[in-house]
């Protein structure tokens, strides 16, 4: 899969409480550089760590330290500006100033690189309402720490300074059968056991769109001037009686390249009921020059519009490609694909079935 969302850079945001994990200002920098973070294995203590933060209110950054005060700590990476991160930072942080105010301390987090200003980054911070320490991760010592390889991130860690869940996406996300990262935080808030997890499952935030009417957008046809508006498509494939589908895909993606021959097969033969758009985050001119051979080498006819800044993949929460979005008649999202690994004539031919209610005999596999 093409994972969309990388370490650097990272932006980082994380929400209200006070310092359970306490900031320390004040701190005196030596100017020596700091030793290598070593990773905090699920279910040890995190060290103390001395690290740069912009407090609430400030323009600048100061030294910050982190350290287990007694209350739990949860850690969020984002990268400011894409929606899904931002939405988590805001969904943590209603959570924290509201029912479990002053039971657990949140800190942000990020990874700025070299595109990011200490000025924006104050600036957009002050425009989504943060008001906690934002610890600018400029040597990845955090981000190494609690085992961040993509945005977003959340970490929870107990009152006793003990790592329990690391690289959570979503508060909605299972870290334990039956138990959610959201109701995780609150038996730590209550002083319960945390469940212990080493690792999480891979979790596909669009799943969490299924049920929900589809976002609406409008997009530019790759290499042309004519825009494609999603709720004229809803529109048309209700009148047609026709089953609208988007599809997020990469030309670099190896699991894109492996479903493509089942999802042309599949589209000619059920394109008379689907009505499929395509949708490819290109960055540079060779993510340009292999999106065109991928279209020429597989014959695509179905419309592909170009992301704009990845406004699209983060509206849809897409996390990784290929990701394939149905939608109802009624424009609610009905179901999300996630793999490169599975059969889209057999999808492709169930869906028909049951959202428009046609039926065509199994076309021929090439």
């Amino acid at each position: 899969m093409q994972r969309l969302r990388v370490l650097t850079p990272l932006l980082g945001a994380v929400l209200a409480g006070a310092a359970a994990f306490a900031s320390v200002p004040g701190t005196p920098d030596t100017g020596a550089s700091p030793p290598a973070a070593a990773r905090v294995e699920a279910g040890s203590k995190i060290p103390l760590l001395k690290l740069s933060a912009i407090q609430p209110g400030q323009k600048q950054p100061t030294p910050l330290e982190i350290a287990a005060k007694g209350k739990p700590l949860v850690v969020c990476y984002l990268r400011i500006g894409e929606s899904l991160g931002e939405e988590g930072l805001l969904s943590v942080q209603s959570l924290v100033s509201g029912p479990l105010k002053g039971k657990v301390d949140l800190l942000g987090a990020t990874n700025p690189g070299t595109k990011v200003t200490v000025p924006a980054l104050v600036d957009r911070l002050s425009l989504l309402g943060v008001t906690v320490p934002f610890v600018l991760d400029d040597d990845l010592q955090l981000g190494r720490m609690l085992s961040v390889t993509s945005a977003p991130s959340m970490a929870l860690i107990d009152g006793a300074g003990t790592l329990r869940v690391m690289d959570a996406k979503s508060l909605k996300q299972q870290v334990v059968s039956g138990v959610t990262l959201k109701e995780a935080i609150e038996k730590a808030a209550r002083g319960e056991q945390v469940p212990t997890v080493p690792a999480l499952a891979r979790y596909y935030p669009a799943n969490e769109l299924v049920g929900e009417p589809f976002p609406d957008f409008m997009l530019k046809k790759f290499e042309s001037t004519e825009r494609v508006k999603m709720s004229e498509v809803v529109a048309r494939d209700k009148r047609d009686r026709k089953v609208p589908a988007i599809f997020f895909w990469h030309p670099n993606c190896p699991h894109c390249k492996k479903a493509m021959p089942s999802i042309m097969v599949g589209y000619r033969a059920y394109g008379k009921w689907l009505d499929l758009i395509s949708i490819v985050d290109l960055k540079n001119a060779d993510e340009i020059r292999n999106a065109e051979d991928t279209i020429k080498a597989h014959g695509v006819t179905f419309p592909v519009l170009q992301d704009e800044d990845r406004r699209i993949s983060d509206l849809y929460r897409v996390v990784s490609t290929p990701t394939f979005v149905f939608l109802k008649p009624d424009g609610v999202v009905e179901s999300v694909y996630t793999s490169g690994d599975v059969n889209y004539v057999t999808i492709f031919q169930a869906k028909v079935k049951a959202l428009v209610g046609a039926t065509a005999g199994k076309p021929p596999v090439k």
